[in-house]
């Protein structure tokens, strides 16, 4: 973000923080909400992870 974007906003009273605080996310739960994203971003569907862990 530009720094003349951010002032206007924080002089604004709006907050800038990262995604964690706005979640509330532990440090054990953020790895686990990028690894779920990363499978929404490749368009696997929970039947290509459930035949990823099956054995065959």
């Amino acid at each position: 973000m530009k720094p003349e974007k951010l002032a206007r906003l924080q002089a604004a009273g709006w907050k800038i923080g990262s995604t964690e605080d706005f979640l509330q996310l532990s440090d054990g739960e953020v790895p686990l909400v990028a690894l779920k994203l990363s499978l929404i971003a490749s368009g696997a569907t929970t039947l290509d992870i459930q035949a990823a862990f099956t054995n065959k």
